[in-house]
């Protein structure tokens, strides 16, 4: 039930009449004042003068709505939620570290921009490989953890990362609700490598970086097997419509992820070394679907 109690109340615990902002929408005209970072669904600006939260605006047009307070999704975890909506803006969590992976995608910019952008790319390998394995393990427990409630990564940039070397960790920042998905190895692996937005660049990365691949490859394989999170199926699993329809992406991000690492096509012989490692193997939708 929305409210403007609730408005104010949320604003006055978490301090900002300290900071000078009394309403919402005070806080909405300032923070979009200063420069945004993007992900699929969202862009994220920091918030003048406050350090402890950010603002998060929806991507897609948003019906008006009043302020409401969210269900924090994960109350011992700091995962950049959302503690206050209004009209498809949100107060969320600033999570600690660097934001790793490419600053912008390639395909929406300059050939010419592509060289600097591959530097960032070599950039976040070498902080990635020299994250300790425990780090790997933190971010795999964390994504597992929102499974049972259906909060999913944005895994379309490592952007939606971030790296916190002080304290060894490795952070979402970008969660959606989404019922029908769910964080598994693939789309980890996929978010890690930063595949995504390197395609192009997955030779060059692959000649010059084969050890660090090869060291982020590993370290996702042993987190996602002690975190228990989903080992994704074979096409040959794929027994009904539902299935596909859940699974199609992703295959296509497992293979990207691969082919990035040298190894296209040996996502059979992975599945079956993470499965024999004693990794998850994904529950799959049971459905009276047409079989195909």
């Amino acid at each position: 039930m929305s409210d403007t109690s609730d408005e104010t109340t949320l604003l006055a615990h978490l301090g900002f009449p300290d900071w000078g902002y009394e309403t919402f929408d005070e806080i909405v005209a300032a923070a979009k004042t200063q420069p945004f970072k993007e992900g699929m669904h969202f862009r994220v600006y920091p918030i003048p003068f406050v350090d402890s939260y950010m603002l998060r605006e929806s991507k897609f047009p948003q019906k008006p709505r009043p302020f409401y307070l969210c269900k924090d999704p994960l109350p011992h975890r700091s995962v950049a939620q959302a503690l206050g909506v209004k009209d498809g803006c949100q107060i969320v969590r600033k999570q600690m570290g660097i934001a790793v992976g490419i600053p912008k995608n390639p395909y929406n910019t300059p050939k010419k921009e592509h060289p600097a952008l591959y530097r960032e790319y070599v950039k976040h390998v070498d902080l990635m490989a020299e994250m300790p394995q425990s780090a790997y393990s933190h971010l795999a427990n964390v994504l597992n953890e929102l499974n049972p409630i259906k909060y999913i990564l944005d895994f379309s940039t490592a952007q939606n990362l971030m790296v916190d070397p002080y304290h060894g960790e490795i952070n979402p920042v970008d969660l959606t609700c989404m019922p029908k998905e769910q964080n598994h190895f693939g789309d980890l692996l996929f978010t890690v490598l930063d595949v995504n937005w390197s395609k192009d660049f997955g030779g060059k990365a692959r000649r010059q970086m084969p050890d660090k691949l090869e060291a982020i490859f590993l370290k996702t394989c042993v987190a996602a097997v002690q975190a228990g999170l989903p080992i994704p199926p074979l096409r040959s699993d794929i027994r009904n419509e539902a299935q596909y329809l859940l699974t199609k992406h992703y295959f296509l991000r497992l293979g990207l992820s691969l082919s990035l690492l040298g190894m296209r096509g040996q996502w059979p012989t992975v599945r079956n070394a993470l499965l024999e490692a004693g990794g998850a193997p994904m529950i799959l939708p049971k459905s009276e679907a047409k079989r195909l």
